[in-house]
Formats: structure tokens, C-alpha cells, sequence
């Protein structure tokens, strides 16, 4: 019999002062989803509270650092990224650790803001592992 182990992934929640407790579990079960999807197994979700920041993220690097099973790190859109943005969270993590960067929701389209009336469409995404050797890449809505 052969034990297939999924690469593990952790999560990062940057709540809003004005974020409700509903809203983060959402947040927390988007994360979970994603993970499913994508074939991951979703390890310690950090939960950064405005009040105590960067304490969470911190957390978060000491975890890349200690254990070399970590994979990729997911937050569950745009909005959760640290306030250096995309590249910037990359680098730090990079540079504890050779782990990939997700964005779990992409952003909505120009047409889902325009037409509210529409229904969502719902995005396939895919991810591709990175080639050897190559930087961390990040995942397009177009699943590329």
C-alpha cells in the first residue's frame, strides 16, 4: 500500500478592525476549500489582529523557518497580503524559506462589478508547480 502525503500549506488571515468573527470564519473556510481543491493539507491558518501586528506574520515566518515540510503559504484574497503587498510578503517568505505565495480568491472581473445582477462566475484555478530552480510564481485567474 503507498501513502500518498499532500504538501502542507499554511494559511494568513489579516483581519480588519472592522471584520466580523462570521467574516474571518469565512475567510478560515476559504482557506480550507482552496486547500481541498488544490490538493493540499492545510496546516495552522495565522490570524493577524490589527492591535498586535506583525505578531501573527512573524509566527507565521518562524513556522517557514522550523519545518521544511511547509509548501506554500495561501491567504484568502488580495486584501489579506502584508502591507507591502504581494512582492513584498514574497521576499520575506522567500527568504526564510523556499515556499510558494497563493492568493486563493482571485479578484472580481470588471464585469462582475459592473453587472451586479449577473451571478458570479466561478474561476477554475490550477496551479502549476514552478519549474526547478525558478523563483516562486504566482497564480493567474486564467489558471496560467
Amino acid at each position: 500500500m503507498v501513502t500518498c502525503t499532500r504538501p502542507l500549506l499554511l494559511g494568513y488571515i489579516r483581519a480588519r478592525l472592522t471584520m466580523t468573527a462570521d467574516e474571518i470564519d469565512a475567510a478560515r473556510l476559504s482557506l480550507a476549500a482552496f486547500a481541498l481543491a488544490e490538493g493540499f493539507a492545510l496546516g495552522t491558518v495565522y490570524l493577524e489582529h490589527p492591535q498586535t501586528a506583525p505578531a501573527a506574520f512573524e509566527a507565521l515566518v518562524d513556522e517557514v523557518r522550523r519545518d521544511n515540510d511547509v509548501w506554500a503559504v495561501a491567504v484568502p484574497t488580495e486584501h489579506h497580503l502584508t502591507d507591502g503587498g504581494l512582492q513584498a510578503m514574497r521576499r520575506n517568505l522567500e527568504h526564510h524559506g523556499a515556499v510558494h505565495l497563493m492568493v486563493a480568491a482571485p479578484p472580481p472581473s470588471p464585469a462582475d462589478l459592473v453587472s451586479p445582477e449577473t451571478p458570479a462566475r466561478r474561476q477554475v484555478r490550477r496551479f502549476i508547480p514552478p519549474p526547478p530552480n525558478s523563483a516562486v510564481r504566482t497564480l493567474l485567474p486564467d489558471g496560467t
